[in-house]
């Protein structure tokens, strides 16, 4: 599952960057996809390379080098909520409001994983969990707050800020896994991850066909 996750992330971040050749505002898109593909691949190596400091520690705080590659994988995990609110500001909001808000984003990613940092080992577990929820939904929150600016606008739509929204709404799967829904929510965080990225993939290379 893992590995087709990955395929389809690097068959969709070639066709935006080929997308984004054309049509050069769909740059801040392309990047996040392509960045993303990249955290999940480092999360990956990271869980791997963590996972006997896990069993040995059995449940108590990590220390030394198992700490840092924890506290990493924190910085990662942010990347997403982070980024995806900074590319809806690049893509939605009219300058100069885009690169503040963008500029913003990117600060809230560094101070939140900062905080996370300074919190261990309080903030763990669970409570870390709610912490992930908390940035998603502020994530889908500012998304939102852009869409409607973009929305009040009266532009015409385009792949560029759909692909945003679809990207939103894959997000949303990820607030359904840090929700009480049991298992179920791991398995519907992949089934939007595969909905959504697969949509993407299709609706650029239909746009890429007709060019």
């Amino acid at each position: 599952m893992w590995t087709a996750a990955i395929g389809l992330s690097i068959l969709l971040a070639a066709l935006a960057w080929r997308y984004a050749h054309i049509h050069p505002r769909h740059r801040p898109t392309a990047a996040f996809i392509t960045a993303i593909l990249a955290v999940n691949i480092a999360r990956r190596v990271l869980a791997l390379a963590n996972a006997p400091a896990y069993a040995a520690a059995h449940g108590a705080p990590l220390t030394g080098w198992a700490r840092a590659n924890f506290h990493l994988d924190e910085l990662l995990q942010l990347a997403w909520p982070s980024g995806l609110a900074g590319v809806a500001a690049l893509v939605l909001l009219e300058e100069p409001h885009r690169r503040r808000a963008a500029a913003a984003a990117g600060g809230a990613w560094g101070l939140a994983a900062l905080g996370l940092a300074l919190a261990y080992p309080g903030v763990r577990g669970a409570v870390l969990g709610r912490c992930y929820l908390a940035a998603e939904l502020v994530a889908v929150a500012a998304v939102v707050a852009c869409g409607v600016s973009w929305w009040q606008r009266r532009l015409r739509p385009s792949l560029i800020e759909g692909s945003v929204l679809v990207l939103c709404a894959v997000e949303l799967g990820a607030v359904v896994q840090w929700a009480p829904f049991g298992p179920m929510g791991r398995v519907w965080q992949l089934t939007t991850y595969f909905i959504g990225y697969g949509a993407l993939a299709v609706l650029h290379g239909g746009e890429l066909c007709s060019s």
